[in-house]
């Protein structure tokens, strides 16, 4: 028996116009148990087709017990995917207030369809007594304004900063696509070929756990919170069960790995997903990696390559870096919530609200007393 129960969420209602007439619409959430092999194959044929996909919302990206599925068909052809999180905000303690989180998703081109799916799997999630629902779906710029304010106007709204990325046109050829590079990320590239950097395809284990060690390193010395170990290691190695979805490419010097990256393709769009890398005297691997990456990118056929996430306006790290390859900045809409449980919710927020008080009182608190012992 599934930890969510056997029965499926479901909710139905006829779609279309007058003009065009209605059709049946079946939404349905689905625990793990009830994502049947068949309909994860199904799914993942489903998102090659969108423009709208994002590799977290590929079925096998999580392994997660806690992930529920919500499907969309139309007369039985399914339209709409979407990888949901159910998540505990205050701690699995407080099983009883849960929340319902879909990360870059749902996938969905057809707007009108994902705006009365939304409106569907918010009574669904109502009827689970859910706290709230948010959603981040990988909608296109030139649809940002429509899609905030119907969502605005629905009683939606945004918890945290409008998302950017940068994309590479992969159209041209190599060389028209590397003249588009900032000039000092061609000179890094060359320099690296020069002195002898190789690159590979990864495709054993020894290769995913250096990657996951120079990943570990990188984490540690530049201070930034690091994915799951075990989330990386599963998608790595399926990436080299199925290598036309994505790659781990790693860069050696001298017989030494000194980075990698991971890059995951969906359609005709591929994404870089993780790197690490590390410097050995002035042998930088950066640069050729990304170069490298989008290479790979353009021979599985795809016209565009997104860096995985921009911060505008950056003049050092990362965002500085991936300006190197791309000047061509996209922008998405902001995480939106609904709020399903508002009492509850109200509370949730002045426990949250005191919990993240003590949390930020604590540390001066422990050097106090640290003081007060060598006095």
């Amino acid at each position: 028996m599934s930890s969510f129960g056997q029965a499926v969420e479901t909710a139905t209602w006829l779609y279309g116009s007058a003009e065009t007439g209605s059709t049946a619409c079946k939404l349905e959430l689905l625990s793990p148990d009830q994502f049947s092999c068949e309909l994860s194959r199904e799914s993942e044929r489903f998102v090659e087709t969108q423009r709208t996909s994002h590799p977290f919302q590929l079925p096998s990206w999580s392994a997660e017990a806690n992930s529920l599925y919500a499907v969309v068909r139309i007369d039985g052809e399914l339209r709409l995917l979407a990888r949901c999180g159910l998540l505990w905000p205050l701690g699995r303690r407080f099983d009883n207030l849960q929340a319902l989180t879909i990360t870059r998703g749902p996938v969905c081109d057809d707007a009108d369809l994902l705006r009365v799916s939304l409106l569907e799997l918010v009574e669904i999630c109502r009827s689970r007594n859910f706290l709230y629902l948010d959603v981040n779906p990988e909608v296109l710029e030139r649809d940002l304004d429509k899609q905030e304010a119907w969502l605005s106007e629905n009683g939606w709204f945004p918890v945290g900063p409008q998302r950017a990325s940068l994309r590479v046109d992969l159209c041209r050829d190599l060389e028209g696509i590397r003249n588009t590079f900032r000039k000092s990320t061609r000179y890094e590239i060359r320099r690296a070929e020069a002195v002898g950097v190789e690159l590979s395809e990864a495709s054993s284990s020894h290769s995913c756990e250096k990657f996951l060690s120079l990943y570990r390193a990188m984490a540690r010395h530049k201070e930034f919170a690091a994915d799951p170990e075990s989330d990386m290691r599963r998608v790595v190695v399926s990436l080299f069960e199925n290598p036309a979805r994505g790659v781990l490419l790693v860069a050696s010097y001298e017989g030494e790995a000194l980075g990698g990256v991971v890059v995951v393709r969906v359609g005709s769009r591929c994404w870089y997903v993780w790197g690490a890398s590390r410097a050995k005297g002035a042998v930088n691997v950066g640069h050729v990696l990304q170069w490298h990456a989008i290479r790979w990118a353009k021979r599985q056929g795809c016209t565009e390559y997104d860096l995985g996430g921009y911060c505008q306006g950056a003049t050092d790290g990362p965002g500085f870096f991936k300006r190197g390859f791309s000047q061509t900045v996209v922008q998405f809409m902001p995480p939106y919530r609904y709020v399903t449980n508002p009492a509850a919710y109200n509370a949730f927020k002045v426990v949250h609200g005191g919990c993240m008080a003590v949390r930020a009182i604590l540390p001066f608190r422990l050097r106090f007393w640290q003081w007060r012992e060598t006095q």
